[in-house]
């Protein structure tokens, strides 16, 4: 079949971004069954010339979505980056576990089991949320497969996570709702949500970004470089969304389970059970202020006497204030007992100030 629209001879000048997308697109989606004979099968489905057709695969080479292996007749074509993009309606019977099984699981069935149970839960979990707390109409999929790793996106066009945070708790700004998602047990709705599925999907993941509204959310297990490779995956499967956007980043070279995480995390026997939490501290920072003050020491706390242990994260913070210390260590402990609080990547002024204000780290 030939598609007339890309018969000209003026082919390359021609050429719209949305027929070279769709140029590209007819190629890796040809790959699998046309891997020797790719270049004419194209020739021959949309009518375009050998040149136009090498040029795009060319191009796919470059981008890092094709490998090519070979010469001449015994090139060999394959895919490195499978991308697929989908614009749902959000209706009264869409759910989570449909939209993933209808759309989503297929395209992640060649990967290890305990991979795509942590896909299946992170997903679900974010679709979930959108459906329940944003607002939108509708919902942008993304499935971003390369040799490295895999990419899930969803997007919305709702009120935004952090402003939504901002109104819910009362805070004085979207930037505080930033930090008070990371500690966890934090929902706007408590007879539908407990308040764990964005905590736990934030550290299941190698990368897990949530953007909205020009603020960002970083967790993961941030084993990989952070800087470059993830944050421009990251970038590239939000796409424009006016909302929320979340992008979760799984590397094929991880071990773990979806168990470890609960287990370290959560006590299996207590409903409920989100025991431990882990904070960046340096996170409640606002530029290159210091963390010196007992209000800054109150929020860095609130809500955390929900959690048995209290890991803080002290990397890139090299030194605090004594009453900021206080609040966080010694008043903190002493109102609530059964809390036990740690520390890691402590400088040794930091860890100075603390044993000033009477608190003795184990680490």
């Amino acid at each position: 079949m030939t598609t007339p629209y890309l018969s000209s001879n003026f082919e390359l000048m021609k050429l719209s971004k949305e027929r070279i997308a769709f140029i590209k697109k007819t190629i890796t989606d040809s790959v699998k069954e046309h891997p020797t004979d790719l270049v004419g099968h194209i020739v021959d489905v949309l009518g375009i010339s050998r040149p136009t057709v090498m040029r795009y695969i060319n191009e796919l080479v470059d981008e890092g979505s094709l490998q090519k292996e070979g010469k001449g007749r015994g090139t060999v074509y394959s895919l490195l980056r499978e991308i697929f993009v989908k614009k749902i309606e959000i209706k009264p019977d869409v759910s989570e576990d449909e939209v993933w099984h209808s759309l989503i699981s297929e395209k992640v069935s060649d990967l290890p089991l305990s991979q795509r149970r942590i896909l299946q839960y992170g997903f679900t979990e974010m679709v979930n949320n959108a459906l329940d707390h944003s607002g939108s109409k509708s919902l942008l999929l993304v499935v971003d497969k390369r040799k490295e790793l895999t990419a899930l996106g969803v997007g919305d066009d709702g009120v935004g996570i952090f402003n939504k945070i901002k109104v819910d708790l009362g805070l004085n700004s979207a930037e505080e709702a930033v930090f008070e998602l990371g500690k966890g047990k934090f929902t706007s709705d408590p007879s539908k949500h407990s308040g764990e599925g964005i905590f736990f999907t934030s550290k299941v993941f190698s990368i897990f970004k949530i953007s909205s509204k020009g603020l960002s959310f970083l967790s993961g297990h941030n084993k990989h470089d952070t800087l470059t490779t993830t944050f421009e995956t990251a970038r590239e499967i939000n796409y424009k969304i006016t909302g929320t956007a979340v992008a979760m980043i799984l590397y094929k070279d991880e071990e773990y389970t979806l168990s470890d995480v609960f287990n370290e995390f959560a006590d299996p026997d207590t409903p409920n059970g989100l025991k431990k939490t882990l904070l960046t501290v340096s996170s409640l920072k606002r530029g290159d202020e210091m963390l010196v003050s007992r209000s800054q020491g109150k929020r860095l706390m609130a809500r955390l006497d929900k959690f048995s242990k209290i890991v803080l994260d002290f990397d890139g913070v090299d030194e605090i204030g004594q009453a900021f210390a206080d609040e966080v260590f010694r008043v903190f402990q002493q109102n609530h007992p059964d809390s036990e609080i740690s520390a890691k990547n402590v400088s040794e002024n930091v860890r100075k100030m603390i044993r000033h204000v009477g608190f003795d780290l184990a680490n």
